[in-house]
């Protein structure tokens, strides 16, 4: 009962939940370059707390400007690309033979005119929607940063006990995945901009939020590219399959190779249970909750593990069953 109370209240919270979780993991990851600017500035904490919030206000202003600019070229574009949607449709049908079926092709067609006729105008609006929304909500995120980021001034690096072996793993967690994350991001962007396909640094930013997702993330960030490199008059077959292939070779070696080189077992969660918590905080909170889903779950694996009497749920979350032998001391009846 109290497990479903707190589904349904993290649902109905959702609207401050959501920016103040997104503030929080914001803040951990800012943590090496808070470091770093007092290690080598030896400025006061309000001045560090100041650049810092300058600098990620400044990459946010730009990634605006850059989605912009993207949607703006995708809308310009709108005509060629229907272009090109039509063609495929009348090709598909052509080839298809629905008269075996007892219809005619112009009869099966009518019914997609409609579909057809300013699809691509919709889809830009709707992301240009999207945008205005994600940045009327990422105001209210950088206010909760900055308080949170002027709040630790008196606080100590490290604090002891469990909040502290969260914060530590957290912290490690986020801020290597924020790296990985983005060399990703500008490796799968110079790619497709060496292969000249357009929309080439949404896609790569698109590569760098969706790394963020295990397992998933990846593979969408894979097949992204595929309807603008198909609906391109000017991608050869050649360049078509070098821009999936060459990404997805990107995401595979930055995703099983070298990350868990680098990061090891941080976390201690089993890849089910990332799935689960995946679907789980995906349903509550959404995209947002994808994002989140990882670094949560393992907050709440060491908070498990800090207890004897809830360990055996932690053991579970690693995937390893729990140890069996805690009644040994008691005596086996005898008939």
């Amino acid at each position: 009962v109290a497990a479903v109370s707190l589904g349904f209240g993290l649902y109905w919270l959702r609207p401050v939940m959501i920016p103040f979780m997104l503030a929080l993991m914001i803040t951990y990851a800012l943590a090496p370059l808070l470091e770093f600017l007092k290690r080598h500035l030896k400025a006061p904490h309000a001045v560090i707390v100041g650049i810092a919030f300058f600098i990620v206000l400044i990459l946010i202003l730009a990634l605006s400007l850059v989605l912009t600019m993207s949607v703006n070229e995708l809308t310009s574009d709108a005509g060629s690309y229907q272009y090109q949607v039509n063609r495929l449709i009348v090709r598909f049908y052509n080839s298809f033979p629905v008269e075996m079926f007892g219809h005619e092709s112009v009869q099966t067609l009518a019914p997609f005119q409609g579909i057809q006729n300013g699809a691509v105008s919709s889809i830009a609006s709707y992301v240009m929607n999207a945008l205005f929304n994600l940045l009327s909500e990422g105001l209210l995120v950088l206010i909760m940063v900055f308080f949170l980021l002027i709040g630790q001034k008196g606080a100590a690096r490290r604090q002891p006990g469990t909040w502290g072996e969260v914060e530590t793993h957290i912290k490690r967690y986020l801020s290597t995945k924020l790296i990985l994350s983005a060399v990703t991001g500008v490796l799968v962007w110079a790619c497709l901009e060496i292969l000249q396909v357009k929309l080439s640094i949404v896609f790569g930013l698109f590569a760098f939020l969706l790394n963020f997702i295990p397992n998933i993330g990846s593979v969408i960030a894979t097949v992204l590219p595929i309807p603008v490199v198909m609906l391109s008059s000017d991608v050869s077959t050649t360049v078509a399959v070098l821009a999936i292939l060459i990404p997805g070779i990107l995401q595979f070696v930055m995703g099983n190779i070298l990350e868990p080189k680098i990061m090891g077992d941080t976390l201690d969660l089993h890849p089910v249970v990332v799935l689960m918590a995946l679907i789980f905080w995906g349903t509550l909170w959404g995209f947002v909750g994808m994002l989140l889903a990882t670094p949560i779950t393992a907050a709440v694996k060491i908070w498990l593990d800090r207890s004897d009497f809830t360990r055996p749920a932690g053991e579970l979350l690693a995937g390893r069953l729990p140890d069996q032998h805690h009644d040994e001391d008691v005596e086996p009846i005898v008939e």
